[in-house]
């Protein structure tokens, strides 16, 4: 096995596309945290991150992209259709938002080996169906959704262009983030949308019978494994990011409850065609090439959560 790289990331400057998402902003807290120069670049928007340098254009815009591309080292590749459900009700426009514009970013990189391109795909939508057992990068790969298959086309490209033009690249495969600064109103984040429903006295509404398994990971864990992942020098270039432990959405719900001192009324909805059954992920690859490991306690994440969105309500 390759070692990883023993280098920082201070000086380094790393552009965020979706910086002012739930993983972008963890991630631009902590890749400054390492001493990076971070920038973000998107439409600015109401909560786009006002702590960082921010290059306002449209992702399909490519004269401003290869502006912000410009004396960069690392790109961190965040955007893309928020979820699968989303993914399935515009598919046509997510493939063209989601594939085309990335692959035209590619394009962009071309002439530019020495940047590091990190991109954010799905653990838990890429395998499709799986057996119950932690899934391993090399598992096939057999998506039930066109969120899934949009990632999957973009893992592709890179893997093309990192043979034909030698680009350089990191595939970071997601388990379930969950933790503070995750808005739970947007059709996403079973962690935040089942706690704020609690403290709400809210009812929340659960596909099927609650018996789906996710692994859940924890946001800033997400994060640091996006720099380990751009610090390494090795072999791999695809690494599951994950617990390893799988969490029923009914025990999310019992440690829910626990966590903030009252339980949510649930509405048990049909299942949804585009839900796998059961994702945990195995991440021993990327714990052995770059030492990497989720270092928050399920219940420790839980409450800081909770802490977060009642901080969040009062203000």
């Amino acid at each position: 096995m390759d070692t990883p790289t023993t280098g920082g990331l201070r000086g380094k400057r790393c552009l965020i596309t979706g910086a002012d998402g739930f993983l972008g902003r963890a991630l631009s807290r902590t890749a400054r945290a390492h001493g990076a120069i971070v920038s973000g670049f998107g439409r600015r928007a109401a909560n786009s991150p006002l702590d960082i340098p921010w290059r306002d254009g449209d992702f399909a815009d490519e004269a401003a992209l290869g502006r912000a591309l410009e004396e960069q080292d690392i790109v961190f590749h965040l955007l893309g259709s928020g979820t699968p459900a989303y993914a399935m009700q515009a598919s046509g426009s997510n493939l063209h938002n989601d594939v085309k514009l990335t692959v035209a970013m590619l394009e962009l990189l071309q002439d530019r080996p020495n940047v590091t391109v990190v991109f954010a795909s799905s653990g838990g939508a890429i395998y499709g169906v799986t057996a119950k057992a932690a899934v391993r990068e090399d598992h096939e790969t057999a998506p039930i959704s066109t969120y899934g298959a949009n990632k999957l086309i973009i893992e592709q490209y890179l893997a093309i262009y990192h043979r034909v033009y030698g680009l350089r690249y990191r595939t970071l495969r997601i388990a379930n983030a969950y933790g503070p600064g995750q808005v739970s109103t947007r059709a996403q984040g079973f962690v935040a949308a089942a706690m704020r429903a609690a403290l709400n006295g809210k009812t929340l509404e659960v596909w099927g019978d609650g018996s789906v398994v996710r692994d859940y990971v924890y946001v800033d864990d997400v994060a640091q494994a996006f720099i380990s992942a751009a610090l390494y020098d090795g072999e791999p270039q695809i690494f599951n990011v994950g617990s390893g432990r799988g969490r029923s959405l009914n025990e999310v719900l019992e440690d829910v409850a626990a966590t903030v001192g009252r339980r949510c009324e649930v509405a048990y909805s049909h299942e949804r065609p585009i839900d796998v059954p059961w994702n945990v992920l195995n991440a021993d690859l990327i714990r052995s090439a770059t030492g990497w490991r989720p270092a928050t306690d399920w219940r420790e994440g839980l409450q800081m959560t909770a802490d977060w969105l009642r901080a969040a309500a009062t203000r």
